[in-house]
This record gives structure tokens, sequence and C-alpha cells, in this order.
């Protein structure tokens, strides 16, 4: 039978842990996404923001922001 428990999307769950000094700093799957996400947005913004030589007009990754 499914589980009918709609928290159960976000439970936290440890993908390496980790332990120093008594604390526990273990890379978790949600700082996953959030280095996923953040990895991205810098790649999408570099890839923006970058100027081909002899362009002037705006192409299409630029019309995106």
């Amino acid at each position: 039978m499914a589980d009918t428990n709609p928290i159960k999307q976000f439970e936290i769950h440890e993908v390496f842990p980790f332990e120093a000094f008594g604390l526990n700093l273990a890379f978790t799957n949600s700082s996953f996404f959030m280095m996923l996400t953040t990895v991205l947005t810098v790649i999408l913004f570099t890839a923006a923001s970058s100027k081909p030589a002899g362009s002037s007009a705006a192409n299409l990754s630029r019309s995106v922001l």
C-alpha cells in the first residue's frame, strides 16, 4: 500500500555522514539541492553575462535574464 504521509517528501537524509568536534556536519539531501541550485544559477549568469566579440545585440541567454 502506498505511503499516505505527505510530509515524507520533506524528510532530511544524510548522504555523507560527518561529525567533527561533537558537531554533526553531514552532507544531506537538502544541502545537495541547495548547492546544485547555486551552481546552476552561477552557470546561467556567467553564460548570460559573457559578451562575445563584436556582438551588441541581446542573445537568447541574455533575454532569459
